[in-house]
């Protein structure tokens, strides 16, 4: 499947984001989706919105940030707070 630019969506099944080089990729996937839509979770999960503010206001990398686990060579998985 593409998006609407033709290429591969990021998050699509199949995309293999491992190959991206210099990018880290996060992956959500054990937080729960509050949102009523599926969409802008990153305003509905508190967790997230922490990952977020780490990285645009503090220019930490995924290294630097907390509940984050290495899973490949640049994807990660944000787990939920303990």
């Amino acid at each position: 499947m593409a998006c609407l630019q033709g290429y591969p969506c990021l998050g699509k099944v199949g995309n293999d984001t491992a190959s991206l080089s210099g990018v880290d990729v996060i992956d959500i996937s054990d937080l729960p989706v509050v949102s009523p839509t599926g969409h802008l979770y990153h305003l509905y999960n508190a967790e997230i919105g922490h990952d977020l503010k780490k990285i645009f206001n503090e220019g930490k990398s995924a290294n630097e940030r907390r509940n984050l686990v290495q899973v490949g060579d640049n994807p990660w998985k944000l787990q939920p707070e303990e």
